[in-house]
């Protein structure tokens, strides 16, 4: 019975973390169409992104095995690239708003690829959640298999 209740633990989080993920990214696209962010609120929280997941690049040498760790290490990179391409093309859009004042520059406007600055940032939340969440995976595996072992050993 413990261990029933353990896995519907375990499921009910990762719902949870699922749920909160998904709710995250309708958030920013409901704050986005309401007009409230601007240019430089997209580089610093880009910013902020970037750096956390940096860290958490750092601490994917903590996740046992080879094969466990290579789908974590390459979401890590791909989404510090999104973060990285954000933080370019709204600085780029920054500088050409200060180059051109006559021109009328926003996070709707389409810039490189003609996407929108504000599309490359959902890009970048939505990958950054993703990591999160398979980081979080990860460590609940290794706690489970930890778990395994020990109940092995008795």
């Amino acid at each position: 019975m413990d261990k029933a209740r353990r896995y519907r633990r375990e499921l009910a989080g990762s719902l949870f973390a699922l749920g909160l993920g998904f709710f995250a990214v309708i958030l920013f696209i409901v704050i986005e169409y309401a007009g409230t962010f601007s240019i430089n609120a997209i580089v610093g929280t880009t910013t902020t992104l970037l750096t956390v997941e940096g860290f958490l690049l750092g601490l994917s040498s903590l996740i046992r095995g080879e094969k466990a760790r290579a789908f974590p290490v390459s979401l890590g990179i791909l989404a510090m690239m999104s973060s990285l391409l954000t933080i370019e093309a709204a600085q780029t859009i920054s500088s050409l708003q200060t180059l051109y004042p006559e021109q009328m520059y926003t996070v709707r406007t389409p810039f490189l690829f003609s996407v929108s600055i504000f599309q490359y940032y959902t890009l970048t939340v939505f990958l950054f959640i993703m990591m999160l969440e398979v980081y979080w995976g990860s460590a609940l595996g290794r706690k489970r298999r930890t778990e395994g072992e020990e109940n092995w050993s008795e």
